[in-house]
């Protein structure tokens, strides 16, 4: 079986000796990967700034990972920049190009897959007419605290720009919030102007909502599903084009 690479930090630990080049190989760091069931490709190795070290980014399944990759290719760590601290400005330059380069491409890589679902859904997605070309997709979840600040703050605000905006509610923080998310989509059915349906989102995001017994979820589910796929990790999640 494939394994996925955790997103976190950990360190693989390598017992067999290193082919003796300053920088990692990367057909030698390929069959680490391998060796321990990850499928992954090398997409760039970079300096670090630190001696014997450098940066290595890995793809697997579209999403980059950034390592960090010894001399001796006995260690391979996982980088998460909010738990190293460094006083070398060097590495610091060098660590923050890296992160960013990967934050911008898996940010486009997420962002793509999100509005493939927004437009598989399209049953699903609540969209408002705008007067120009932009587009904002708006994931939400009705149990989410900043979903509803993001409602009540900036809702009115997306719609007056003239932007062109799609809402998807779905059911990522739990049962309870699909059942909502269900509800939600059952009743807005019969709200037939764009002001019909801003209201309820409005009046749906400020003062909650009762969720129907017995009510079918098993769209709702597919979505979040999808979203966690595409690598959404919380909501709100806005795209702006």
């Amino acid at each position: 079986m494939r394994k996925t690479l955790p997103l976190g930090i950990f360190i693989l630990a390598l017992g067999f000796v290193g082919l003796g080049h300053l920088y990692a190989d990367n057909a030698a760091i390929t069959e680490v990967f391998k060796s321990r069931g990850y499928d992954v490709k090398i997409i760039s190795t970079q300096d670090s700034g630190l001696k014997d070290f450098e940066f290595v980014i890995v793809a697997q399944e579209n999403f980059w990972i950034p390592f960090l990759a010894s001399q001796s290719k006995k260690v391979l760590i996982g980088v998460t920049p909010d738990t190293i601290l460094s006083e070398d400005s060097g590495f610091s330059k060098h660590l923050t190009e890296t992160i960013q380069k990967v934050r911008d491409h898996n940010q486009t890589i997420t962002d793509n897959a999100v509005v493939a679902i927004f437009e598989k859904y399209k049953i699903n997605v609540v969209h408002f007419a705008g007067k120009n070309a932009k587009s904002e997709y708006l994931v939400l979840d009705i149990n989410c605290p900043h979903c509803q600040t993001e409602i009540t703050q900036n809702f009115a605000k997306r719609l007056k720009s003239g932007a062109n905006v799609y809402v998807l509610v779905a059911g990522v923080l739990g049962m309870d919030s699909a059942k909502k998310a269900a509800t939600f989509y059952q009743e807005i059915e019969s709200k037939k102007s764009d002001k019909e349906k801003q209201d309820y989102i409005n009046e749906v995001f400020s003062k909650g909502i009762k969720p129907k017994d017995n009510i079918d979820i098993t769209r709702i589910m597919n979505i979040t599903i999808e979203l966690g796929a595409a690598g959404l990790r919380g909501v709100p999640y806005v795209i702006e084009r």
